[in-house]
C-alpha cells in the first residue's frame, strides 16, 4: 500500500486536484478576502484556528467591541479575555496566544503596529513571526500566506486529522510538518482555495466525529492514491451515523499442562483410597513410688 511519503509530488498533486473539485461541489468556491495588517492578522488568525471563517470574523469583533483599544486588550488578564471567546473551543488558549502576539509586537517599538516584517524575505519573516511566544504553526503559517503571499498550506489541528485520514499527510506528522509538506502538493495559486476547503470539511461536526474515529480505531497508515474514494467514505459515514468499532480480542484461557493434571488426580486418589489413622493416645506417665527413708542410730560414744 502506498503512505504519503512514498508517493511522487506529480501524482500528489494530482490527487489534491481530484479531492479540490469533490470539494468545491460540497463548499463554496470561493476563499475569502481578509485584508488586514500583520498585527491584526496574527490576532484574527489566533481566532480562526480550528473555527470557521464566520464565527473568526464575530469573535474577532466582539473582541474589539468588549475592549475599548489593543492596550486595554494587552494589559487585561487571561480570564477578562477568555470571556471574550466564551462558546470558541480553548478560550484560555486563545486569549492567552491574543495577549501574547500584542505584548511581543508592544515591547518592540511601543506601538501597536508590524508591518516592518512585510518588507523582510521570507525566511526572516517567518523567523520573527516564530520568536512570538505561545504561537502555533496555523498562526504563523496563516499569517505568512495571507498577508505576506507566502506559498503554503496553514493546517490547524482539525485540517491536519481530517488530510491524515484522506492519506495525504503521515500520522507523525504535526500541523508545522504538515503544512510544509502539502506545499509540494499544491500550486502557490490553489493553495489559499485547497486550505480554504479542507478547513470547510474539517469543522463540519460530524465529519470531525467520523475523522477521529477512524484515527482512533485504524492503526495502518492511510493510502493517498484511495484519498477520493475515502473522502466519499467518510462524507457517507457522518450521514449514515455509523462508526467503527474496535474488534474485541478474546481472552486467551489458562491451561496447566497434563502432566500436572495426571499428578493432582493420583494425589487425590491416593488420598481418598487410604484410610486415616486413628492418633495414638500419649501414654500416661507412672506414678513415683513412695520412697520410705531409713533411720540410722547414731553410734554411741564409749565414757
Amino acid at each position: 500500500m502506498a503512505t504519503a511519503s512514498s508517493i511522487k509530488a506529480s501524482d500528489k498533486q494530482a490527487i489534491c486536484k481530484k479531492l479540490t473539485t469533490a470539494l468545491k461541489k460540497r463548499y463554496n468556491g470561493s476563499v475569502p478576502k481578509i485584508e488586514l495588517p500583520v498585527m491584526e492578522s496574527l490576532v484574527f488568525a489566533a481566532c480562526l484556528e480550528n473555527e470557521s471563517y464566520e464565527r473568526a470574523q464575530q469573535y474577532y469583533d466582539r473582541l474589539l467591541e468588549v475592549f475599548h483599544d489593543w492596550n486595554e486588550v494587552r494589559v487585561s488578564s487571561i480570564t477578562e479575555l477568555e470571556a471574550a471567546f466564551e462558546g470558541m473551543a480553548d478560550p484560555d488558549w486563545r486569549a492567552l496566544r491574543v495577549r501574547s502576539i500584542l505584548q511581543f509586537i508592544f515591547e518592540k517599538k511601543y506601538v501597536f503596529e508590524f508591518e516592518a516584517v512585510r518588507k523582510k524575505t521570507q525566511d526572516l519573516a517567518a523567523r520573527q513571526l516564530n520568536k512570538i511566544p505561545h504561537k502555533t504553526p496555523f498562526i504563523v503559517n496563516w499569517v505568512m500566506q495571507n498577508a505576506l503571499d507566502s506559498h503554503l498550506v496553514p493546517l490547524d489541528d482539525y485540517m491536519r486529522d481530517t488530510a491524515t485520514c484522506l492519506g495525504l499527510l503521515e500520522r507523525k506528522e504535526n500541523a508545522g510538518a504538515g503544512a510544509e509538506s502539502l506545499k509540494a502538493a499544491v500550486r502557490k495559486a490553489d493553495a489559499p482555495l485547497f486550505a480554504n476547503l479542507l478547513k470547510s470539511l474539517s469543522i463540519e461536526p460530524k465529519i470531525r466525529e467520523v475523522v477521529l474515529n477512524e484515527l482512533d480505531y485504524t492503526d495502518d497508515e492511510f493510502d493517498p492514491t484511495q484519498a477520493a474514494s475515502k473522502l466519499d467514505e467518510i462524507i457517507a459515514s457522518a450521514k449514515s451515523g455509523k462508526r467503527k468499532k474496535k474488534k474485541k480480542v478474546p481472552a486467551k484461557k489458562t491451561t496447566k499442562p497434563k502432566a500436572a493434571k495426571k499428578k493432582a488426580t493420583k494425589k487425590k486418589a491416593a488420598t481418598k483410597s487410604t484410610p486415616k489413622k486413628a492418633a495414638k493416645k500419649p501414654a500416661a506417665k507412672k506414678k513415683p513410688k513412695k520412697t520410705t527413708k531409713k533411720t540410722t542410730k547414731s553410734p554411741t560414744r564409749k565414757k
